[in-house]
């Protein structure tokens, strides 16, 4: 067994101690070396885009989400109760104002209308019968007073059978259920040979030629809506389309979650259909600010920071302070003067004072 001195065993410990250090310094260089920006080991000088800012016009944007509501919406139901005979339209199908949807069966209803008939007839024979009681002649009932032939109308039932007619006639056209838009036909709920109380409702007619769009925004964005009037929307089914609408109304209402519902009106193409869910975007412009595309903006040390390039080969870390955004540019309230080159392209994994290749030149 060996056994070594009190003075090489603290040699040792040194040794031994100073290794941890150096390996924990080592780990702790390279962390901070990793929160900052890596930098290329190979020694070439990394390749960047940059643009010359200047003052110019910035479109400020609200952007929000929202819904297409038909204006001209009708849940079409019969008035008379009764047992569906026919459906005469399908779903998708294009209807005009008035024209039939469906029928009730109305074989009773004509009876009625038959016996009244009858009734009336006999009524009318009656009417003149009192005329000629009270010595007027049935080719002179022109001359005849009001209130006489009122009289005689009462006495001989005549009035009765005419008001007992025209009901009938009315009942008989409930049992024809009507369109009264134009539109199309959705959400067929009711079949035939059924009860019409059986269902909420037939069917819906949706006039899709005028068409609004609701959408809410918070309440410290009222300001925004009311300096504007033009909406851009978008719907989600079909980005690639831009429609332009008109705000028409903003609901004097803040809701429990503290939004306003806004109200914009919206020309249709044909491809646009109630209920579908749209993107809304709210410009307004303001004019010289300074800006740079959204791209060139870093987020260091909870900083925001752009790259500027200096000598037309040196990488410049600089802090800004955004005064606004959109969707694509950033305004820059400090931090930056006018006639500046920023790198907007290769930014990512620079360094202050790095060297770097223009390959916009």
């Amino acid at each position: 067994m060996k056994f070594y001195s009190s003075s090489k065993m603290g040699l040792l410990t040194l040794v031994w101690t100073a290794n941890i250090l150096f390996s924990c310094s080592s780990q702790d260089d390279k962390s901070m070396e990793e929160e900052k920006v890596t930098i290329s080991l190979d020694g070439q000088a990394p390749e960047v885009e940059t643009m010359k800012v200047q003052y110019e016009d910035f479109q400020e944007e609200l952007l929000s989400n929202g819904k297409i509501v038909a204006n001209n919406h009708a849940d079409l139901r019969f008035i008379t109760p009764g047992i569906i005979k026919s459906i005469l339209v399908s779903e998708g199908q294009t209807v005009k104002a008035g024209q039939i949807i469906a029928e009730l069966e109305d074989s009773e209803v004509r009876n009625l209308l038959k016996q009244n008939e009858l009734d009336a007839k006999k009524a009318l024979l009656d009417y003149e019968d009192q005329l000629l009681r009270l010595g007027y002649k049935l080719k002179d009932t022109a001359n005849i007073d009001a209130e006489v032939k009122s009289i005689a109308k009462l006495r001989s039932g005549l009035s009765l059978a005419e008001i007992t007619f025209f009901k009938i006639r009315q009942q008989l056209e409930n049992m024809k259920l009507r369109s009264p838009i134009n539109g199309k036909v959705a959400n067929m709920k009711a079949k035939s040979f059924n009860s019409s109380g059986a269902f909420d409702y037939v069917c819906t007619v949706i006039d899709n030629n005028a068409l609004t769009v609701e959408f809410k925004v918070l309440e410290q964005e009222l300001y925004f809506v009311e300096n504007s009037s033009t909406v851009h929307i978008s719907p989600f089914s079909l980005p690639e389309k831009k429609y332009l609408g008109k705000i028409k109304s903003i609901n004097p209402l803040v809701d429990n979650a503290g939004m306003i519902t806004v109200k914009a009106v919206l020309p249709n193409d044909g491809l646009l259909l109630d209920g579908m869910g749209v993107n809304v975007k709210i410009v307004r412009p303001h004019a010289r600010k300074l800006i740079v595309p959204k791209e060139s903006v870093l987020d260091r040390q909870n900083r925001k920071v752009v790259f500027t390039l200096k000598d037309d080969s040196i990488a410049q870390w600089n802090y800004v302070e955004i005064g606004g955004e959109n969707s694509t540019h950033y305004v820059i309230k400090s931090g930056l003067l006018p006639g500046t080159d920023v790198i907007f392209k290769g930014n990512f994994n620079l360094a202050h004072d790095r060297k770097v290749k223009r390959s916009d030149k």
